[in-house]
């Protein structure tokens, strides 16, 4: 996922399957720009310092931007700073460190080559979720525009764990035949393999 293509409110998801909504955006950082909330967990994973299991899912994390800000203790540059700014030989944990590079101060995740190796995901390793084209929880917003098959706009008022709340336009007749202009709502569940077929879904409708 390219950093400059990420929006406040996106559902990515990482090669485990776990879901995370985008919370905040720093432009102006270039190590751990993205703020992500894990709203459907899978399986463990390792983001930066940060683990995600299944007891802290439901929590907020900054992400790496990519993989180039990640240092081993083992590199060139790691084993002159260990050298010569550390007393440390070993580095069990991660670490942020601030280089200056070409008159340039850089952020870094520095720490043993092992430990490293453990980060699963970057902002870069995530990708959108959602490619569906009807509404899903993870892909629909308030304020959304559905549409149904005859391209009748929807707008959603209302997003819950199970479905949304929706108003649209519609024409009321009278008793005396004048004709109302007004405004109609109604619930309407995320689909499910588990319903029936005559039941009306999200799946009846396409985002605009």
């Amino acid at each position: 996922m390219k950093f400059e293509d990420v929006k406040i409110g996106q559902i990515l998801k990482d090669k485990f399957g776990n879901r995370y909504e985008v919370t905040q955006i720093d432009t102006d950082d270039h190590f751990m720009p993205v703020e992500l909330k894990c709203i459907e967990f899978v399986k463990d994973v390792c983001i930066g310092r940060d683990k995600i299991t299944k007891s802290n899912f439901n929590s907020w994390v900054w992400v790496l931007k990519d993989r180039s800000r990640m240092l081993s203790s083992d590199s060139i540059i790691g084993e002159f700073l260990k050298e010569h700014f550390s007393n440390t030989k070993t580095f069990g944990e991660l670490e942020i460190i601030d280089l200056m590079l070409n008159g340039d101060e850089c952020r870094f995740l520095f720490g043993d080559a092992n430990v490293i190796k453990k980060i699963d995901v970057t902002l870069k390793d995530l990708c959108i979720n959602g490619d569906e084209e009807y509404p899903t929880i993870y892909n629909t917003r308030i304020d959304d525009i559905i549409v149904d098959k005859n391209d009748t706009e929807y707008r959603i008022i209302a997003k819950y764990t199970t479905g949304i709340e929706i108003v649209y336009s519609t024409k009321f007749t009278g008793i005396d035949d004048k004709v109302f202009n007004v405004n109609a709502k109604m619930y309407i569940p995320f689909y499910s393999s588990g319903y029936t077929d005559d039941v009306l879904t999200t799946k009846e409708f396409k985002k605009k």
